[in-house]
This record gives C-alpha cells, sequence and structure tokens, in this order.
C-alpha cells in the first residue's frame, strides 16, 4: 500500500467514479437475520461480586466492539468500560462468542458465550472501567473502556481505549504486549469523573467519553485506523453550558510496524451526530457507524456510511480544526449512505431501535458467495434491555466493484 499522499488521477472523471463508487449504497444488501441476547444474561468470567442496585461483575452487556476472528463462527466481543457509566469497579474482559449463521442465509441465528478473559497490563494488574482510577495501583492496571477491537496477523488483539485515547496490542490471555504511541495532541492533562468535570478542565485533547470509539485494520493486517467518536476539545466549539460540540473527527491512521501516523477529516452530518465503528473493506473504503443519541421511535440517524480516503488531504500538520466549516484546502473523506438501519425495508424502524449500534465486524460468507456483515448494539448493561444483533447479506460482487 501506498504511505504518500493520495491524488485523484483525472480530475473531474476520476471524481465521479469515485462517487458512482460510493453511490451502491444499499443496493444488493439484505438483512438475513436478527438475534437478542438477553440484558439479564451471565459471561463466563465467574465474577459474582455486587456492584449496586442489582448489577453483578458477570453481565453479559455494554458489548461495544466485535471481530470474527475468522474460524469456528468465533467472535470476540468486548464490553466497555461497565454499568452505570464508570462509577463501579468493573474488571474490563472480552467474550468469545459463537454466532452461527445458517449458510442459506436462512433460519435462526444461534449464539453462546464460550470463553470470558479478564484484561491486565505487563504487570498481570487487571484493568477496571471505574472512572476514578486514574492511575495504576497495588492490585489494579489503572481505568480503561474499550470501544475497538480487531485481530492482528500475529494472533495477538488490538485495542482502542476511551479514556486516555490509548491504543494497545494484547495476547488472546488477556496479557498487554505493548501500547501504541497516541499523538500528544488526543490526550487530556486533567482527567475527570464526568462530562462536566473533565471537559470544563480541559480545553485540548479528546471530550470526555468521547474517544477513539472506533477501529479497522487493513486487509495486509499492516495498518491500524482509529477514528473519533466526536471532533477533538481544541477542534470543537462551546454552547451556552459550555458543551464542546462540531462537525470535523480525526481519523488517524498507524503504521503498526514503525509507529509513524497520517490524518484524515471525517465530516459529520450532523452537530449531534456520534461516531461509533469503522471497518475495512480494501485499502482506502471503509465502513463507519454514524448515529444519533435517540432510541425508538424517535431515531433519526442510525446509518452506516461508506468512506473513501482516495482524494482526501492529509491533516496530521494541523493542530486545530475549525468547529464547522471545513479548513481551507482540505478536501474531506468521501462519503455515501451504506445501510441506513431506519430504512422502513428493513423492518426494524420503531420502539426497538436502540440507541447505540456501535459494532461491525464481516462474518463468514454465505453458500452464494454474499458476504455476511455483523452490526451490534450496545446495551448498557440495562437488563431490561437485549443486545441485538443485525445480520446483513452484501453481494461480493459489489465490493470487488468498489475496490476497482
Amino acid at each position: 500500500m501506498r504511505r504518500g499522499r493520495i491524488f485523484l488521477k483525472s480530475g473531474c472523471l476520476a471524481l465521479s467514479l469515485m462517487l458512482v463508487s460510493l453511490a451502491l449504497s444499499a443496493q444488493q444488501v439484505d438483512l438475513i437475520g436478527v438475534a437478542e441476547i438477553g440484558g439479564d444474561q451471565l459471561d463466563r468470567s465467574g465474577l459474582e461480586g455486587e456492584l449496586g442496585e442489582g448489577l453483578t461483575n458477570n453481565m453479559l452487556g455494554g458489548i461495544s466492539a466485535m471481530e470474527y476472528t475468522g474460524r469456528d463462527d468465533l467472535y470476540i466481543a468486548v464490553p466497555d468500560r461497565g454499568p452505570l457509566d464508570g462509577a463501579v469497579q468493573w474488571q474490563c474482559r472480552f467474550n468469545l462468542m459463537e454466532i452461527k449463521i445458517p449458510k442459506t442465509g436462512k433460519g435462526p441465528i444461534a449464539f453462546k458465550t464460550v470463553k470470558t478473559t479478564i484484561l491486565s497490563d505487563e504487570e498481570q494488574r487487571p484493568f477496571t472501567g471505574s472512572a476514578a482510577q486514574y492511575q495504576p495501583s497495588s492490585s489494579s492496571a489503572g481505568r480503561l473502556d474499550p470501544e475497538g477491537v480487531r485481530l492482528g496477523a500475529n494472533g495477538n488483539i488490538y485495542l482502542s481505549d476511551e479514556y486516555g485515547p490509548h491504543l494497545f496490542e494484547m495476547r488472546m490471555d488477556g496479557a498487554m504486549v505493548r501500547r501504541l504511541p497516541v499523538p500528544s495532541r488526543y490526550l487530556i492533562k486533567n482527567p475527570g469523573l464526568d462530562k462536566a468535570d473533565e471537559n470544563g478542565k480541559n480545553n485540548w485533547g479528546r471530550s470526555c467519553n468521547r474517544g477513539m470509539e472506533c477501529l479497522a485494520l487493513s486487509p495486509d493486517k499492516t495498518l491500524l485506523y482509529g477514528l473519533m467518536q466526536s471532533p477533538l476539545l481544541q477542534d470543537s466549539l462551546r454552547d451556552e453550558n459550555c458543551k464542546p460540540y462540531g462537525l470535523n473527527c480525526r481519523l488517524i491512521e498507524f503504521d503498526i510496524a514503525t509507529g509513524s501516523n497520517r490524518e484524515f477529516l471525517y465530516q459529520l452530518d450532523n452537530k449531534s451526530n456520534k461516531l461509533n465503528e469503522i471497518l475495512a473493506l480494501n485499502d482506502h473504503e471503509f465502513l463507519v457507524i454514524e448515529r444519533d443519541g435517540t432510541e425508538g421511535a424517535a431515531a433519526v440517524c442510525k446509518q452506516i456510511k461508506r468512506i473513501s480516503l482516495q482524494g482526501a488531504s492529509e491533516i496530521q500538520c494541523l493542530s486545530r480544526l475549525p468547529g464547522c466549516r471545513l479548513p481551507r484546502n482540505v478536501r474531506p473523506v468521501k462519503k455515501a449512505t451504506f445501510i441506513d438501519l431506519l430504512d422502513p425495508k428493513f423492518g426494524l424502524v420503531g420502539e426497538s431501535m436502540p440507541e447505540k449500534i456501535e459494532s461491525l465486524t464481516f462474518g463468514p460468507d454465505l453458500a452464494d458467495g454474499r458476504k455476511t456483515l455483523l452490526v451490534v448494539s450496545d446495551n448498557d448493561f440495562v437488563k431490561e434491555k437485549p443486545t441485538m444483533i443485525y445480520v446483513f447479506a452484501i453481494s461480493s460482487g459489489q465490493m470487488v466493484a468498489s475496490a476497482k
């Protein structure tokens, strides 16, 4: 893959071809199944301690990232920092789940939890989801809010953390291998317990609870892509309540071997939207979840965008971005709607639509050659809310045509 700046080859013609590619959108995309994981189900951690309000340390929920292992219908499912928004000492972990999708694309989707693995640092101290654990202690590795996961070529997993944001390489036994360097402009200097506290004490770095929510791995497994959920504080405006807002989110590319990076600009459709996952299609195109913060019949935006880096400007030299307008001479990534979950043809519109659509992963191909795409919700560990798994079938010909 070329590491240099990407340019359009032939002006308007190349731009037109790119837009045609992106505009393939939801054609030849079918919803073939929906599965529900009850909010009262338990994982296989064996941790039964009470967390308060009837919650326990072995709840199965809060899934913020999912990755297909490529074998035996097994998926890595990563919950975030635990129940009650970082107010409890939740031991961070990942679950190995078996999700069986019928090869014919017809029939129920079966699932079960196979194994639960606790995440720990280099000294075998477990990470905690507690927002108050700013530094490691003798018994804890410090706070962690896992939001993205991808499986590397060496069998290790890469995790993105929203608290830092940090980027970790971990073994499948949960132990840390290394920390990949994240540029200082993404980091805050003064940690806090909640948005009012943390955003009030910082004007630089990621916005509170809006860190590196999205993580992708290039098909050749040499590059990681971290996409921020919202604009950085220095790239934001503030409303009358000092709440940050804006449109310009940073997409950062990490070279796994060298540590070098590039950045691109993803512009939100609406300042109230958030980004929740990114998944590589090829070496320059990705799927991205862009959604609003509402659920049920009130939901307005639950979309999977298809984006392209071709023709996009590199912005790593820009320490600040305007809040809502594009910087001069900067071209954002091109994007178009690939799947609109609120399209009536899928039958998902209504009271059961979750607020948080958070995970994307490809699954095994169907017998007819179509690819499966799993779209997964985060139930925030609420017992009354199930985790939803939506399985789509996508024409492989559509994917190939787009890559050309």
